[in-house]
């Protein structure tokens, strides 16, 4: 395949890759680019005539999902990197993949025709020493949608005396200080201009016709949005957009419109006479009324801004946003969509670029949806930039790459339009081209090959592409006529990425297609960690590098893996997960709103001297929390209060431990009466029942009174401090002595929080003493859940009571080295696998769950999986979770059924090897 000359135009990031891996597969890549240096827009440049990000400009993208397959970006970058980061790390993957020397600057490529016989691509092009041709195999067009800018039409333009410029010229703030700038357009760049010049301009008015969705970089939590989207939620995504669309289309839109409203609300003066809900529709009024942020393009059709400052400027006045742009009125003067009128100095028009598919001629356009066949050559010659009626032209290209004709020599990389990251997706891409022009080479030089080759990687007949290209053209021109603001070469995710890796060779559907995938649950039983960095982690593109589906490296079975590509997938997730943690605790009240905050509150935990308890108690006093625990053992609770106090975020906070025996009534009421005296005669505001203990042995082989011991240890602790703490909560209420306060509506929610266990959930051998009374308690939950709406709606003036259900994993504690001791081999074996949480790490996950709402409250992911198979009636957490818990519990149960199966099966065999008495026989 070295005798195979191929020309790659443009390296920009697609470019990049696109050299990268046809040179991986043995082709002769060669690349074109006009400029001195790689990276496309993100390489600045003071040439006017070229499109360049700016210097203050940041990626819309987070790292985390933004690397390239096998070379990630380096660990010292922020989450967003700015563009001399981003042209750094471009330049740094040219370096080290040795791209350089196969890389012609300075060159500008005019037109690419086929020659005269039919085999080959003449590439005309020109540089410094004049025009030139240059013949090739294959040809791969990476020249960005970035070059051609669009201007709006302008019949009084000569009238205007100030400054006229598209945004492809503004370089910087220079020139426009102290004067009246207006910006048209709410994209992105719309958006980054008016930002960089509202500090310096005298007024900066941004105008635009119509609203636009801008979504913060981060999520609640404040780690970034992008990196919270795993691939099972994308592919069902993919699945919704494309069997359900209205329904998709409808439930984006509101869930982003929602957020935007709530985004806007957190940056409202702050008041303390308006309520949460207040400031909800004030921010609601302000996007819909004042801003026109909505109505808006759906998320369906166009990609939103990504934009967290406009709003503080829209707040401030900074940025004044006005109509939409008609055209000049006079000398300084611009009308307006509602017929007013502004004085300014300076226009800048941030209104987009198009597509030029000129670049070759012949390519065919149209062809479907009564627009007539015709090539790039006659359309572009035809087209009417003024009329915006005018339906835009489509290039024929089968999944937005071939044109089918030419499959086997032409591919663009410059008319993909993703949701997802662009140059990861024409990276994937140009991994698909790679691997189906190997195979066809392969199979049209069949004599140097086996006779039993047979590539992965082939492309559909030619009659097939072309109704793939009609069906493509007919739907996306019958969303065109309902919202012009569709982007051309928009992504329909569903076929669009299964057919990119299969034909890469991925393997991603083969393991993470469904929750029914074979090779999907076997990941999850072989390797579970991998299935979790893969299954909860960002979808980043070192998983298409991961799998082997190609080990004896067979010419397009699949492109080459990598060996980081594990290390770099764990190293992304744990670094999400610590900045998760960080972030949380610096940024979360701005971020996000917390379910459960702790900082000046009252927290009792039961059990709180070792293990999970002590580990809560510890986070909460480092979250700002008054801390009470109780135990029996005086020693133990008084080296646990010490450990406490030290984890404290400030001296004013209040610790307290009292000695207890919580399986009786009268003791939990006298633990609730002194905690409330301490507590300057308030009762705490949160409770947590820690305490308990286990004894897993053989039902037949227990004592009767272990089983009463395992009830009261468990279940009557626990609704013993439930029953005492609820009436010290409702009881003056419900007497009429409670004192009114207008406060009291919007003090945070009382907590009561029980700790279940996974045997709760599915029990096995060896557990029957203990299981019955977690799973009591998780009944008592269940009830009390519903229970605490009755008090809720009688007494609306109250604080709101939640009852919440932790789920601890399993973890190395003394009271599991106790169990060890009493419990049966057959059970051991049983447990065989079982995920180990530290109660540090267990606790940090059960009060993040806590923070965002849960009431079942999951520790590990298995534990999740089970919980949504025997929730029954009692689903908790709102519709859609009950929604979402109920469907995925069809799949889980499928699998519980064979693991029950399996589990029976080990029981069964080994009462033959060894007898009941569940021992290991020597």
């Amino acid at each position: 395949m070295e005798n195979i000359d191929i020309a790659i135009v443009g390296t920009g990031p697609a470019g990049l890759v696109a050299l990268k891996n046809l040179r991986e597969q043995g082709f002769n890549a060669i690349a074109f680019e006009r400029r001195e240096s790689v990276g496309g827009l993100w390489a600045y440049t003071d040439n006017t005539d070229y499109t360049t990000a700016l210097d203050d400009t940041y990626v819309n993208v987070s790292k985390f999902v933004s690397g390239f397959s096998d070379f990630p970006m380096p660990k010292d970058y922020p989450s967003f990197p700015s563009r001399r980061q981003m042209q750094q790390y471009f330049e740094a993957y040219a370096t080290h993949f040795d791209l350089h020397r196969h890389i012609r600057f300075g060159i500008t490529v005019h037109k690419v025709l086929r020659n005269s016989s039919d085999s080959r691509w003449d590439v005309y092009y020109s540089n410094i020493d004049g025009q030139a041709v240059l013949s090739f195999h294959k040809v791969v067009f990476s020249t960005g949608c970035e070059t051609v800018p669009v201007w709006p039409p302008m019949q009084r333009r000569k009238e205007f005396k100030g400054t006229v410029i598209h945004a492809q010229r503004y370089r910087e703030k220079n020139g426009f200080e102290g004067k009246r700038v207006m910006v048209v357009g709410i994209g992105n760049t719309g958006c980054d201009i008016a930002l960089n010049l509202c500090k310096h301009a005298s007024e900066t008015y941004l105008a635009y016709r119509r609203g636009r969705m801008l979504v913060s970089r981060y999520g609640k939590d404040g780690v970034p949005t992008d990196s919270e989207v795993p691939w099972p939620v994308l592919r069902l995504k993919y699945l919704m957009e494309y069997y359900l669309p209205n329904l998709s289309k409808w439930a984006t839109d509101k869930f982003m419109i929602n957020k935007m409203i709530g985004d806007a609300a957190r940056h409202e003066p702050s008041d303390d006479s308006i309520s949460e809900s207040q400031s909800l529709r004030i921010a609601e009024r302000r996007v819909r009324g004042e801003w026109r942020l909505v109505p808006c393009p759906s998320m369906a059709h166009r990609n939103p801004a990504v934009q967290e400052d406009i709003v503080p400027a829209f707040h401030n006045k900074d940025i004044i946003p006005v109509q939409g742009f008609v055209d000049f009125a006079g000398e300084h003067t611009v009308l307006l969509a509602d017929g007013t009128t502004v004085e300014v100095e300076a226009v800048i028009f941030a209104t987009g670029y198009r597509h030029d598919f000129s670049i070759m001629p012949e390519l065919e356009m149209n062809g479907t949806a009564g627009m007539g066949s015709q090539t790039a050559e006659k359309t572009e010659r035809q087209r009417t930039e003024e009329d915006k009626t005018q339906q835009p032209d489509l290039p024929r290209l089968y999944q937005m790459i071939f044109p089918p004709k030419r499959a086997s020599s032409i591919a663009f990389l410059s008319w993909l339009a993703p949701q997802e990251n662009v140059w990861c997706v024409c990276e994937l891409a140009s991994m698909a081209v790679a691997q189906l022009w190997t195979a066809d080479f392969i199979i049209k030089h069949k004599d140097d090959v086996p006779a039993s080759y047979q590539p992965s990687a082939h492309l559909p007949s030619e009659k097939e592409m072309e109704a793939e290209i009609d069906s493509y053209h007919a739907w996306w021109r019958k969303e065109w006529k309902i919202d012009h603001s569709i982007m051309e070469g928009y992504v329909r995710g569903h076929s669009f990425y299964r057919f990119l890796h299969e034909m890469a060779g991925t393997g991603i559907y083969s393991y993470l297609d469904h929750p029914l995938s074979f090779k999907g649950w076997w990941l999850w039983w072989r390797d579970h960690n991998l299935w979790r960095w893969l299954a909860k982690g960002p979808m980043n593109s070192y998983s298409w590098r991961l799998f082997d589906n190609n080990p004896d490296d067979i010419p397009g079975r699949g492109r080459k893996t990598w060996r980081g590509a594990r290390t770099a997938i764990q190293e992304t997730y744990e670094e999400l997960k610590k900045l998760r943690e960080t972030k949380f605790m610096n940024m979360g009240s701005f971020l996000s709103r917390n379910e459960f905050p702790v900082e000046g509150r009252t927290v009792l935990i039961t059990g709180g001297s070792r293990g999970l308890g002590l580990a809560a108690a510890c986070q909460l006093a480092a979250k700002g929390a008054n801390v009470a625990i109780g135990a029996r053992d005086p020693q133990v609770l008084k080296e646990a209060l010490a450990e406490v106090e030290k984890s404290a975020r400030s001296s004013t906070q209040r610790f307290f431990s009292l000695t207890a025996d919580v399986t009786k009534a009268t003791e939990c009421a006298r633990v609730i009466a002194e905690v409330t005296a301490w507590n300057n005669d308030t009762p705490p505001d949160i409770v947590w029942c820690c305490s308990g203990s286990a004894h897993p042995t053989l039902f037949v082989d227990t004592p009767v009174e272990q089983l009463q011991t395992m009830m009261d240890s468990n279940y009557f602790s626990s609704a013993y401090m439930a029953h005492a703490t609820l009436n010290a909560w409702l009881r003056p209420a419900l007497d009429g002595v409670a004192k009114k306060s207008a406060e009291s509506k919007s003090l945070p929610a009382r907590h009561i929080i029980f700790t279940g266990s996974f045997v709760s959930l599915y029990s096995f051998a060896g557990f029957t003493p203990y299981s019955p009374s977690k799973a009591a308690i998780r009944s008592l939950s269940d009830s009390l859940s519903q229970e605490m709406n009755l008090y809720a709606g009688a007494h609306p003036e109250e604080p709101r009571i939640r009852i919440h259900t932790v789920f601890p994993a399993t973890m190395p504690t003394k009271s599991l080295d106790d169990e060890n001791r009493v419990k049966t081999d057959v059970t051991k074996a049983l447990e065989e696998g079982d995920q180990i949480l530290k109660p540090d790490e267990c606790a940090r996950r059960a009060i993040a769950g806590l923070e965002s709402g849960e009431e079942l409250v999951a520790t590990s992911t298995i534990i999740r999986l089970v919980m949504t198979t025997v929730m029954g009636g009692a689903i908790r957490g709102g519709f859609w979770t009950g929604l979402i818990n109920t469907m995925l519990s069809w799949v889980v149960m499928i699998v519980m059924v064979f693991i029950r199966w399996d589990m029976d099966v080990k029981v069964r065999n080994w009462g033959k090897k060894h007898g009941a008495t569940g021992k290991a026989s020597e």
